[in-house]
């Protein structure tokens, strides 16, 4: 706190008093009081020790400024300079330094590229420099690292650069922003408490579960961490039960069962129960009168579309031949197939989606005995002879004679006389069940009979046929229902069982064509297509 006085152009100084005026500012913003420089606090209170925070606040707790820091360490070429950090104005506490000593310089610059500190490749002296509104001191020396500090606050942007001489040594820098009006609010205390959180209960009747959870809420507002609550008061949470009240009566429906029919119209059932849900699940059945009404459907019909027709083939008839090789017929119709109480017959173009069944094949019984052209054959079993209890059914042998195409032909009985017989049965008894005994009616009505109408001409002229008639129950001329089963007559039969005559055929058209051809009777080959074919007049003589 003494006065001194330097020469303006020379390099000494003079003494002019040993104390200057107390008041006057010393080091630090301090005051001359007698001729020492005493601490004056930012309260500005002699001897006090109150001070500044990073924010510009006495006996502040940096609490109305938000502090930025960072470091700038990328390399880059040497001899240019290179942007470290841009501070918007109002900034205070600006600190930017290195972290090694080195040959590179700090620069600052204002937003419209005006150098304020080493610009343009001019570097200046350590000391104390005024711009922007506050006042920058830059240390610099040869073993110390350099550094640019100010209290701030500033009123323009500023840009801190590096003029980069060698290797980046990185370049620390901070500084302090207030806050907005916000921001400096105090923040309010809250009020943090648990909550159950629980789900909708696993039924709405009948005794179910339902999970529970807590949570920490904010004011009761809004759901934070649970970190933020009081772990001791936690509520206990998991599985409880709700919704305990029984439920209403219901209808329970099973599914539909099978349908009777596949087509023609069937029925389907299926179970129909009036239950009720009691308490875990547990289900009883009541009374249909507690449940709603009407009641579910309990059958319906099903598969109404109609059924496809189909044919419907008769039983064979006896083979044509009683030894070697000959043919049985039977009937085929084309039938309806809707279930009903009588099978209606249809065209045979009806059934045109579906092959007809054969109506006559082959068939083949003992080997006839060589050399012979005249055989017996046995004709069918006649109807029974009574209609109820004990009948007898007969046939007879008819004579036949091969011609060479193989074909045979009913002749005169007296022509096989000389031929033995089969050994066959030509009687058989046929029973019937035990025939009814009269009854006598005291009522006027007539008893119920079965009527028969006369037989349909025989499907063939020949090699045997079948023939129906119309069978019904009638009492007075009226269809009845008092008729016995086991009295009703047949309503079809075998006719023109005979064999068919057949055009004689030249002998051209019957011959061998291989000289081995008379072994085919031997081996029994001749019913074959090719060996029956290619050895013709060899099979012709055998009556095979």
């Amino acid at each position: 706190c003494k006065l001194y006085c330097i020469a303006e152009g020379f390099d000494f100084f003079f003494s002019l008093s040993s104390k200057v005026k107390d008041g006057t500012s010393c080091l630090n913003s301090n005051v001359c009081i007698d001729g020492v420089c005493e601490t004056v606090g930012c309260d500005r209170v002699l001897g006090s020790s109150a001070r500044l925070d990073v924010c510009g606040v006495c006996k502040g707790n940096n609490s109305t400024c938000r502090l930025y820091k960072g470091v700038y360490n990328r390399q880059h070429y040497t001899n240019h300079y290179y942007t470290v950090v841009t501070i918007p104005a109002g900034a205070r506490s600006i600190r930017v330094y290195e972290q090694n000593t080195s040959n590179s310089y700090l620069s600052v610059r204002n937003s419209f590229r005006k150098y304020y500190l080493n610009g343009h490749w001019t570097v200046d002296w350590p000391g104390h420099y005024k711009f922007s509104g506050t006042e920058f001191n830059y240390e610099r020396s040869y073993n110390r690292q350099e550094s640019l500090s100010a209290a701030g606050p500033t009123n323009e942007t500023l840009v801190f650069e590096i003029l980069l001489q060698g290797i980046n040594p990185g370049i620390i820098w901070e500084y302090a922003v207030a806050k907005s009006e916000s921001e400096k609010k105090i923040p309010p205390k809250h009020n943090y408490t648990w909550a159950v959180i629980r789900t909708e209960c696993s039924v709405s009747c009948g005794g179910g579960q339902m999970t529970t959870r807590s949570a920490c809420y904010r004011d009761l507002r809004q759901q934070v961490n649970t970190t933020f609550c009081n772990p001791r008061t936690r509520p206990v949470t998991g599985l409880t039960s709700c919704k305990m009240d029984p439920c209403p009566p219901s209808w329970q429906v099973d599914d539909w069962g099978t349908c009777s029919q596949t087509c023609g119209g069937g029925e389907q059932v299926r179970r129909v129960q009036c239950v009720q849900k009691v308490y875990n699940n547990k289900v009883v059945t009541v009374e249909d009168s507690r449940c709603p009404w009407p009641s579910p459907a309990r059958k319906h019909m099903c598969n109404s579309q109609s059924c496809p027709p189909a044919w419907s083939v008769g039983p064979w008839s006896e083979c044509s031949r009683t030894c070697g090789r000959g043919w049985r017929k039977r009937s085929v119709t084309c039938k309806s197939t809707n279930p009903t109480s009588r099978s209606q017959i249809l065209d045979d173009s009806e059934c045109r989606g579906e092959s007809k069944p054969k109506t006559q094949e082959n068939c083949a019984l003992k080997r006839c005995q060589k050399h012979k052209k005249l055989q017996w054959f046995v004709s069918t079993w006649s109807e029974c002879s009574t209609t109820c209890g004990k009948g007898l059914q007969t046939r007879f042998f008819k004579c036949a004679e091969k011609h060479s195409s193989g074909k045979y032909t009913e002749v005169a009985t007296k022509r096989c006389s000389h031929l033995q017989k089969p050994k066959l049965e030509l009687e058989k008894d046929c029973i019937h069940t035990e025939c009814p005994r009269p009854h006598i009616f005291t009522n006027s009505r007539s008893r119920a009979s079965w009527y028969a109408s006369p037989w349909s001409p025989c499907t063939v002229t020949c090699g045997g046929g079948v023939q129906t008639r119309f069978v019904q129950c009638l009492a007075q001329g009226r269809p009845a229902t008092g008729c016995l089963l086991h009295q009703k007559p047949i309503t079809s039969q075998a006719c023109h069982t005979n064999f068919c005559p057949s055009p004689e055929k030249k002998d051209m058209f019957c011959k061998d064509f291989f000289n081995w051809c008379y072994l085919a009777p031997q081996h029994g080959v001749c019913n074959h297509k090719f060996y029956g074919k290619q050895c013709c007049k060899s099979c012709s003589r055998s009556n095979l």
